[in-house]
C-alpha cells in the first residue's frame, strides 16, 4: 500500500537537504574565488582565453614542445607550411633552450594602450573568422611554467614596423632568457633573414634584396640577391638583445646568429682543476 502524502513529503524533505547542501557549498565557494571557478577550476592547460581574448586552444595546436631525449627547443609555428622545425633540426640545432616563434608581428590596440601582437599567417585562419592576436604572455601560458623557466633563447619571426616589440616584455615570462632576437623597430620580416639568424654566423648576414617579375605564364617571381637592384625591397637582419640573469634591460644588442644559440666550448687546455686549500 502507498502513501501519496507520505512520499510527497519525503520527497520535499529531501530536496529541501539537496538546496540546502549546495547553498552551502556555493557560498564556501564565493568566500574564496567565483562560484564557477570553484565548481569548474580550469588547469593551466585549459584556459581557454588569451590576453587579447583569442583563442589558446588555436594557439596550442602550432606549439611543438621537445620530442626526443637530448632536444631542448621549442616551437610555435603559425607560418604557412609550419617547416621552421624541421629547417631548424635538419641545420644541427636541437639542444639550445630556445623558442622559435614563426609569425606575423605588428602593434594593436588595446584597453591597456598600444601593444605587440603575434598572429598567424592568413591562410590558417578560418574564413569569415576575425584573426587572433597573442602576447608574450600567452606564449608563456602555453609553452608552460616549467618549460619557460628553461628557455635561454628566444627568437621572434614578426614584423616589427611599428617598433612596439619590447625584448624585455618577452623576457619578463620567460625570466632566464639571456637572448631575444627580433626585427628591429621600423623594419619588416622575412622569412630568410629569420633563418640566417638562426643558422648562420652574425659576421656572415648581410642584408638581402628582394626583386619580383612576371614570367611568362604571367606569375609573379621573387629572387633574392646580395647586391641592390632597381625597386629592390631591402631584408634587414635581425637583431639580438643580449641579457644578464636577472637583468631587466639588455646590455648590448647585435646582429643576431648562430653562435649565440650555439656558443663555443671552452678549450680543454684553458681549464683549471681546483684542488682545494
Amino acid at each position: 500500500m502507498t502513501f501519496p502524502h507520505r512520499t510527497k513529503m519525503m520527497n520535499d524533505l529531501r530536496s529541501f537537504f539537496i538546496r540546502l547542501l549546495l547553498g552551502f557549498a556555493l557560498a564556501k565557494c564565493a568566500a574564496h574565488a567565483t562560484v564557477f571557478a570553484c565548481i569548474v577550476k580550469p588547469s593551466a592547460n585549459e584556459w581557454a582565453q588569451g590576453e587579447f581574448e583569442a583563442d589558446l586552444n588555436y594557439l596550442r595546436k602550432f606549439y611543438t614542445p621537445p620530442q626526443a631525449i637530448g632536444e631542448s627547443n621549442h616551437y610555435i609555428d603559425m607560418w604557412d607550411g609550419r617547416k621552421i622545425r624541421q629547417k631548424i633540426i635538419a641545420a644541427g640545432l636541437t639542444n639550445n633552450r630556445a623558442l622559435f616563434v614563426n609569425s606575423h608581428g605588428k602593434r594593436i590596440a588595446t584597453g591597456m594602450g598600444p601593444r605587440y601582437a603575434l598572429y598567424p599567417h592568413e591562410s590558417l585562419v578560418p574564413a569569415g573568422q576575425d584573426i587572433p592576436y597573442f602576447s608574450p604572455a600567452d606564449l608563456a601560458r602555453i609553452v608552460g611554467k616549467a618549460h619557460a623557466a628553461g628557455i635561454h633563447n628566444i627568437l621572434i619571426a614578426g614584423c616589427n614596423a611599428e617598433g612596439s616589440l619590447s625584448p624585455a616584455e618577452f623576457r619578463e615570462y620567460f625570466v632566464n632568457a639571456t637572448n631575444v632576437t627580433y626585427m628591429p623597430g621600423g623594419e619588416l620580416g622575412y622569412q630568410p633573414m629569420f633563418l640566417q639568424a638562426a643558422l648562420s654566423h652574425s659576421s656572415n648576414i648581410r642584408s638581402l634584396f628582394e626583386t619580383s617579375r612576371t614570367n611568362q605564364l604571367g606569375e609573379v617571381e621573387y629572387h633574392l640577391g646580395k647586391n641592390p637592384a632597381p625597386k629592390a625591397t631591402r631584408l634587414s637582419p635581425y637583431v639580438a638583445a643580449l641579457f644578464r640573469p636577472g637583468a631587466t634591460k639588455p646590455f648590448r644588442t647585435q646582429t643576431a646568429g648562430r653562435e649565440i644559440l650555439q656558443p663555443p666550448k671552452p678549450s680543454r687546455s684553458l681549464s683549471v682543476v681546483s684542488k682545494g686549500r
